[in-house]
């Protein structure tokens, strides 16, 4: 078996980092993309840099802006939508959260969440350091990430994402009389923002508009030369 079985296959190519419970405080920059960019659904960027928005981007737009309602500790710093693709910059306060998961819940059925999410991340790492791994250890690591991934959904930031992507499209669909079609991709990219790097992320938002060329998110590229290999 090849010494850097996980090194290519699991950590090269991940949107988000490997292991992270994005239930922890902190701020998260978040990209999802429309399913069909080309069609620019959301919104259009006049010469100026305006964004005027569309029928499903007004759908989008009272999503983020309902967003604070969702859960006590959830900001929304920045945002904008754009012609296929959206951009926010979510802030989750310190605190107590209520989302079956965080490491802060007090409850005992809570924090056998967090057991079991440390217990994940110790024995995923213990294969990951391997020099040479065999078939064995290699289907223990796909179990051990199945694992991850189903605990994962109980994270904020995939439920906020996946609320406002499924909310928004079922009113859009509901709109155009297109019940069940899928208007998003299914992957996402969120990546955790450290203070050095607030305000650059922030003035990317802000100035995305102004330099919008219609080009494919940086997402979309990856996704793209990822599938072509």
């Amino acid at each position: 078996m090849d010494r850097d079985y996980f090194r290519r296959r699991h950590r090269i190519r991940s949107q988000r980092l490997g292991i992270w419970d994005y239930s922890f405080s902190g701020y998260y920059f978040i990209t999802t993309v429309l399913l069909q960019r080309h069609l620019n659904l959301l919104s259009s960027v006049n010469q100026r840099g305006k964004v005027i928005l569309k029928p499903f981007g007004k759908s989008v737009d009272d999503q983020i802006r309902d967003i604070k309602y969702w859960d006590p500790q959830l900001i929304v710093d920045e945002y904008v939508i754009m012609p296929d693709h959206i951009h926010i910059l979510l802030s989750i306060a310190p605190g107590t959260f209520h989302n079956g998961f965080s490491k802060y819940q007090i409850d005992e059925r809570y924090q056998q969440y967090s057991k079991t999410f440390n217990r994940l991340i110790y024995q995923m790492d213990k294969y990951y350091e391997k020099e040479e791994v065999t078939e064995a250890e290699v289907e223990k690591y796909e179990e051990l990430k199945k694992n991850y991934r189903s605990i994962r959904r109980k994270m904020l930031v995939p439920k906020v994402v996946g609320r406002l992507k499924a909310q928004s499209s079922k009113n859009f669909n509901i709109h155009n009389n297109t019940p069940g079609r899928k208007n998003w991709l299914k992957d996402y990219h969120c990546s955790v923002v450290t203070p050095t790097s607030y305000y650059r992320v922030k003035r990317y938002i802000q100035n995305n508009p102004i330099k919008y060329q219609g080009k494919p998110p940086n997402l979309v590229r990856r996704m793209r030369k990822a599938k072509s290999s």
